[in-house]
């Protein structure tokens, strides 16, 4: 399989979602693989240890994250 849809491990970009959705839809083979972007990996159990929330450039980055509804 040539084709992989990365994202985060909760699916936050709806650009990702968009992808996901089309290529499904069109029945296209793909593979997702999940990364902390912020790190360029991803893992189980390192990703979500409260040491690695607690960061400081992990806490600016998430106070630029804004949720805006229709």
């Amino acid at each position: 399989m040539s084709l992989v849809l990365y994202t985060d491990a909760h699916w936050i970009s709806p650009y990702v979602y968009s992808c996901f959705v089309a290529l499904h839809e069109k029945g296209a083979r793909f593979e997702t693989r999940s990364v902390a972007l912020q790190d360029g990996a991803w893992h189980h159990v390192d990703s979500y240890a409260p040491e690695r929330a607690a960061r400081p450039d992990t806490v600016a980055l998430w106070h630029k994250v804004t949720t805006a509804e229709d």
